[in-house]
């Protein structure tokens, strides 16, 4: 770990964690993460859950995941080829945005 903020907003606290290798991840109160940027680096697969991740390898081939965003009702991504794509829970694409 290279740094550890906490943000208290009125009755909500959040959580921001730099790690080592770069990445930067966000947590909410609860502690389940909010956020996970790898600053253009490629995400763990085991980090993003598999129906997004089967999406992704299906609709963008050679495109890897290089943040995640929880997000109601699904997930927003970031590829490395710079499209933004809004997937629900079960991995169907909502938007595609360049």
């Amino acid at each position: 770990m290279l740094y550890a903020t906490k943000d208290v907003d009125f009755a909500s606290v959040e959580y921001t964690v730099g790690l080592t290798c770069g990445y930067v991840i966000e947590f909410n109160g609860k502690g389940e993460w909010k956020d996970i940027d790898g600053k253009g680096k490629a995400l763990p697969e085991s980090i993003i859950p598999a129906p997004i991740r089967k999406t992704v390898e299906e609709r963008f081939p050679g495109c890897v995941v290089t943040d995640i965003n929880k997000e109601r009702g699904g997930y927003e991504v970031k590829l490395n080829n710079g499209l933004e794509v809004k997937l629900n829970a079960a991995g169907v694409i909502l938007e595609v945005d360049d």
